[in-house]
């Protein structure tokens, strides 16, 4: 069995000497620089740079598709076109993809996308996304709402898609997990969730139209890759998860001659390769051995901030790792008021009817102080009466008396 290494303590004499520390390359919103006002496209686009800078930039993870043996996939991507774009490596600039998101606005015809970054403007067809990408112009154009349920594709059904790539139940999406797709799709799938159609969450949660993709590999279906990247980028402009792309950005940013001179860049993540797939065990034969090399490099499935600490690196990932527990805290907090509200309209017509019930008893109140107020006053009317009929009748007593005996 590999030897571990030791959580805390100093290195042996005999162990080898490490390498220096990296410099810090990841970018947590304190850290990035505040873009200057010129460097926003509109006033609209300056307005959403708070909420975009607060975003989390899924970088993509190299595919090394030749030493993924067991499996036909490199063939796959190759006939499908999406190996250049898969097997990317390269740095990538969180501040820059935040800035092109923040700008990036799409023309009234749907055809291009358009956005600004350092004062360069950047406009992409999905004809020219193939281009940079070296994928071709044919493939099937599909894409749709990556949520469920699965929409009606009269070529697709989607009884079909799990036939072909899937194994157990799947009567409700709480029951549809990527540990269920059969080796091939699974691997595919941890590709994709990477590269193609990043998100954030568990990646177990499998989406309907990673399942489409996912069906596409298995039954070698030629895709659009420059369509499906245009919308997806398309979609990242009003959702609020991670912002896609990191390596394949910077392939735009080069092809549009932006200077990237000087930017800071981001944390790469590890690549996809034969260990991956000994770490995800698709194969059958994979042995149980855990090495040093391979610890933190987790499968497809797990949980990132998992991967994070298993990765001990820099102090940037521990910022982006505090945006990530502020962004849960603050979905945790919408979905709270969220139920409070809920909850409120649930119980309208009980709160107004009780609040109907309160007006009215104040009104009653009300009256009733009049009804006091009138009754003191007729009690002191009555009071000075009875006291000046004494004092009258006190005087005739008097009288009478004096007339009795006049002499006193």
């Amino acid at each position: 069995m590999a030897k571990k290494r030791s959580a805390t303590g100093p290195s042996s004499s005999s162990d080898p000497p490490r390498p220096p520390k990296r410099p810090r390359t990841g970018l947590g919103a304190a850290a990035q620089p505040q873009p200057a006002e010129d460097e926003f496209v509109s006033p609209q686009a300056r307005a959403k740079w708070e909420k975009f800078s607060a975003r989390n930039v899924n970088p993509g993870r190299t595919v090394d598709l030749d030493s993924l043996v067991g499996f036909p996939i490199a063939d796959i991507y190759t006939h499908m076109g999406w190996r250049y774009f898969l097997q990317l490596k390269k740095d990538f600039y969180p501040h820059l993809i935040r800035l092109f998101f923040c700008n990036l606005t799409i023309s009234a015809d749907r055809e291009t996308l358009v956005s600004r970054v350092k004062g360069v403007e950047i406009r992409l067809t999905i004809e020219l996304l193939n281009t940079i990408f070296q994928s071709p112009q044919t493939g099937e154009r599909v894409y749709f709402t990556n949520r469920w349920p699965f929409p009606t594709l009269p070529d697709y059904p989607e009884a079909q898609l799990f036939q072909n790539t899937y194994v157990g139940m799947h009567n409700t999406p709480a029951e549809i997990k990527a540990t269920n797709l059969i080796p091939l799709a699974r691997l595919a799938n941890a590709i994709h969730l990477y590269n193609v159609v990043p998100r954030g969450g568990h990646f177990d949660a499998l989406l309907p139209f990673h399942l489409f993709l996912c069906n596409a590999v298995v039954g070698r279906i030629d895709l659009n890759l420059g369509y499906i990247l245009f919308n997806v980028m398309a979609d990242a402009t009003t959702g609020s998860g991670v912002l896609p792309f990191g390596m394949a950005l910077t392939r735009v940013f080069e092809h549009f001659n932006v200077d990237l001179r000087n930017e800071i860049k981001g944390s790469k993540a590890l690549p996809i390769n034969g260990r991956s797939v000994k770490k995800m065990k698709l194969l059958d034969d994979q042995d149980e051995e855990s090495s040093e090399e391979s610890e933190g490099e987790g499968e497809g499935e797990e949980d990132p901030d998992v991967a994070l600490y298993r990765r001990r690196t820099t102090v940037g990932d521990l910022n982006d790792f505090e945006l990530r527990m502020n962004d849960r805290i603050r979905s945790y907090k919408g979905r709270t008021a969220q139920h409070v509200f809920t909850l409120f309209e649930r119980n309208r017509d009980s709160f107004n009817e009780l609040n109907a019930k309160v007006v009215k008893a104040q009104e009653e109140l009300g009256g009733v102080r009049q009804e006091v107020a009138e009754l003191k006053r007729e009690v002191k009317v009555e009071i000075g009466e009875l006291r000046q009929s004494l004092t009258d009748r006190f005087d005739e007593i008097i009288a009478f008396l004096r007339t009795l005996n006049p002499d006193n």
